[in-house]
């Protein structure tokens, strides 16, 4: 079973990534999905999603 505090961390991190992603739809929206901004929001939701992977795998 995992900890409270593991366990929160991992509700805290799927709710950024929630909120990364639909900021990234948004901006692609707005400015293209090709836009310097878009994909800088881009590499920020890859990098959430490589910590949950990590987090989760260990």
């Amino acid at each position: 079973m995992l900890s409270t505090d593991f366990s929160s961390q991992i509700r805290e991190l799927q709710e950024c990534i929630e909120n990364k992603r639909k900021e990234l739809i948004e901006l692609g929206m707005t400015y293209g999905f090709a836009d310097k901004i878009t994909i800088k929001c881009s590499q920020d939701l890859d990098k959430l999603i490589n910590m949950q992977m990590h987090e989760v795998s260990c």
